[in-house]
């Protein structure tokens, strides 16, 4: 079977055939995927050969930090990291497996092993769930502006349907403004807040671009970016959760991010139950070269609290909070930490200083936060979010730190992730 034809028939299952009646049919087509994951990849690893045929609960936890070290039990060449690694900086493939690299915005880069065939896969899906109707039935053209260029996208190249255009942001948007409203794209994927700027362009009339559908990637979507990119193009803001780990999420036709629980298995490790936040744990049951078994993201999830009206029994989730690195903890009562989300901290802000055209907040330690406001912002309104921030903090039962006003610095380089939330000291132990 050619790259063409495999792409289609796996855009086919996942647009078509891969419908699940309730969760229970979901289920059991995760159990298939698992044993065949357990016999065909795990029973293969020195690393997890023992554990094969174990309950899952039996399996360690692993991180970047674990990856990293345990790197040739993990694949299927045996490859070291730094084997890895100085393949992916020479462009080389080994026995017809290609190596990429994330960008490396949030610390070390991370590596991933991908053939032929799963190249061809993650095509098919991501074509499938991504493209507006009509499909693969029309020609399409994907822009995508990203920090660095992926295989994987390029892969999408090969179903004959698609013209697929990279813009490299370590070049800076204004680059590549003119070239990409002559491409025209009717798929655009990129950073949320780059999206928010060429949708506010568009919105002004200086930017002329019709894509049918627009994705925010690399980056939480704020709801002021959201709110944006629906004004000026049609249909809600979707979506998509794709990082080195996998592909593990994509909004519905509704709007609502869903898990990609059909391809990757996905334990909670709760955060805070309460408010439905928890770090994903996931097991990609559909890996060949390299095995990603329960392994924790640093991505704070919400999960819906009902289902999505689009039917799906796939895991909806509220909003992607952020990274756990966002989280602001605070001394709580008892020797407890007392946590501040994100949203909550966004939300507190922006409503006490409504002149602000954006904000950033970090905290450097336990005491202290930093708070910066952009544009033309009274006094009293950077003082009434100094205090609705101490306010929030008391609330929970957290001791109040110090928060200082600082000049508010834009973003210039848009290849960096943006976080509006940043907590820069590790996360606490708790007593």
């Amino acid at each position: 079977m050619n790259g063409a034809a495999e792409i289609f028939v796996h855009f086919a299952r996942a647009r078509w055939f891969r419908t699940f009646r309730d969760r229970a049919a979901l289920e059991r087509r995760q159990e298939r995927g698992m044993k065949r994951f357990r016999r065909e990849l795990l029973s293969r690893l020195p690393l997890y050969r023992d554990l094969a045929q174990l309950p899952l609960g039996a399996f360690p936890i692993a991180d970047k930090e674990f990856v990293r070290e345990r790197f040739a039990g993990l694949n299927v060449l045996g490859l070291s990291y730094d084997e890895a690694r100085g393949l992916a900086e020479r462009g080389e493939e080994r026995s017809g497996i290609s190596i990429g690299m994330s960008s490396g915005t949030s610390g070390n880069r991370a590596l991933f092993l991908v053939d032929a065939h799963e190249r061809r896969t993650w095509a098919g899906v991501m074509l499938a769930l991504a493209l507006p109707p009509g499909g693969l039935l029309r020609r399409h053209r994907a822009a995508v502006l990203l920090a660095s260029n992926s295989r994987l996208y390029l892969t999408t190249r090969d179903s004959g349907r698609l013209t697929f255009r990279f813009f490299n942001l370590r070049s800076g948007l204004d680059a590549h403004v003119r070239e990409l409203e002559a491409f025209d794209p009717t798929v655009l994927i990129a950073p949320a807040h780059v999206l928010g700027l060429l949708a506010r362009r568009q919105s002004a009339g200086a930017l002329r671009l019709r894509p049918e559908r627009a994705f925010s990637a690399a980056e939480v979507l704020d709801p002021a970016e959201a709110a944006a990119i629906t004004q000026a193009w049609p249909g809600p803001a979707h979506q998509i959760y794709q990082c080195t780990e996998g592909f593990l999420g994509i909004t519905c036709r509704l709007g609502t991010m869903h898990l990609n629980e059909d391809y990757v298995l996905f334990e909670k490790d709760w955060v805070d139950q309460g408010r439905r936040a928890f770090n994903p744990v996931i097991t990609d049951f559909s890996r060949r070269t390299q095995a990603m078994v329960r392994y924790r993201m640093n991505d704070i999830l919400i999960a819906a609290d009902r289902p999505c009206r689009c039917g799906s029994p796939l895991q909806a989730i509220e909003r992607i909070e952020g990274r756990r690195d966002d989280l602001l903890v605070f001394a709580g009562p008892a020797g407890r930490r007392v946590i501040l989300f994100p949203d909550d901290v966004r939300a507190t802000v922006l409503d006490a200083a409504p002149a602000a055209g954006d904000f950033g907040l970090v905290q450097a330690t336990p005491d202290r936060l930093e708070l910066a406001l952009a544009g033309s912002v009274p006094p009293e309104q950077h003082a009434a979010a100094r205090d609705a921030l101490a306010a929030a903090v008391t609330r929970l039962g957290g001791s109040v730190p110090a928060i200082a006003s600082v000049e508010y610095q834009p973003p210039l380089d848009h290849a960096a992730k943006l976080r509006r939330v940043r907590r820069t000291f590790p996360w606490p132990e708790e007593h």
